[in-house]
């Protein structure tokens, strides 16, 4: 897969990107990035862990039904930045979001390589979109598992392509990552496993033998 953006495009791609980080950071700058209840969990285990407490939340309860990736980022860029957690949560995401943006655009424009009004229309849809602003200007974990989600998508259509072996790591790497987001995240492990299936379904002997060493390895990380 020729992974090659147009460099008009791409500039394009570079200033959207910005741009909707401009917006997302004017929605938060007067009281900060919203807080939800599920966030509170997030933000006091991040706090915790940048205490030496542990995966544990506000309440002493062990972290079971939240996965870890999360509050481990948030309290990785506070310790970095010296924010608190809140704000380093909401900067997070604001980072996130000038990805996301970046990425959009570019599986647009892999899906529709002869079509620039698709390409520009579509990157311009994210940055219009008031539901991706609410999400990114909120302390969530769903603009980091969509991340996660668009580069496992764009290693995947290379797969198909190719069935080169960068490609599959690229797989293993977001399939193993995203269920460490969000427990939704194990839904990418059964769709890397039928586009394995599908890329091979000529030499099924390396379709399973390389599905095989695709799902073992990606459940790996969230079943420890």
């Amino acid at each position: 897969m020729n992974y090659s953006i147009d460099k008009k495009f791409f500039w394009f791609l570079i200033a959207l990107s910005l741009f909707g980080a401009f917006i997302a950071a004017l929605v938060t700058s007067k009281y900060g990035p919203g807080v939800s209840a599920d966030a509170t969990k997030y933000l006091s285990i991040a706090e915790n862990l940048l205490n030496g407490k542990g995966f544990f939340d506000h309440t002493g309860r062990p972290l079971l039904w939240w996965p870890p990736l999360y509050p481990l980022a948030i309290a990785g860029v506070s310790r970095l930045t010296g924010l608190e957690v809140v704000f380093a949560g909401g900067w997070l995401n604001i980072i996130v979001f000038v990805v996301n943006i970046f990425l959009h655009g570019a599986l647009i424009y892999y899906a529709f390589p002869e079509k620039p009004l698709y390409q520009y229309l579509g990157g311009l849809f994210v940055v219009t979109s008031d539901m991706a602003i609410r999400i990114h200007a909120n302390t969530s974990s769903e603009p980091l598992f969509v991340t996660l989600s668009m580069i496992f998508l764009l290693a995947s259509a290379d797969y198909l392509q190719t069935r080169s072996r960068r490609a599959l790591w690229w797989m293993i790497a977001m399939s193993a990552l995203a269920p460490l987001q969000r427990y939704l995240g194990a839904c990418l492990i059964a769709a890397g496993g039928c586009f394995i299936l599908y890329a091979n379904r000529r030499e099924l002997w390396r379709g399973i033998r390389e599905g095989f060493i695709f799902g073992i390895l990606s459940l790996l990380p969230i079943a420890a």
